[in-house]
């Protein structure tokens, strides 16, 4: 079975969503960037990748691995999705300065 994405979205309290299934990273980065008002909710966005299940539990969502993402500076490629929001959870990334 052929791997495919979704996007990771996070609030700034560590609060996230999942959405935007496609076949590869740059669909996901693309789709990402016409997301209208929701980036007010969910500023920071991540790329991780998708399970073949429609339905996947939070704590499985937590274990996902972060595949790619705009922040430079930042090694959030490889760590997990549970480590990434406790380090925005923390801070680390600004959403009122970019990142």
């Amino acid at each position: 079975m052929k791997t495919k994405y979704q996007a990771l979205l996070v609030a700034p309290d560590g609060d996230c969503v999942t959405d935007y299934k496609r076949d590869t990273i740059q669909e996901v980065i693309d789709t990402m960037g016409d997301r209208g008002s929701r980036w007010y909710f969910y500023p920071f966005e991540f790329v991780i990748t998708a399970d073949s299940k429609n339905y996947r539990s939070h704590s499985e969502t937590l274990r996902k691995r972060i595949v790619d993402h705009p922040y430079e500076g930042h090694n959030f490629q490889g760590r997990t999705v549970n480590t990434v929001l406790n380090r925005i959870r923390e801070g680390e990334l600004d959403y009122l300065m970019g990142g």
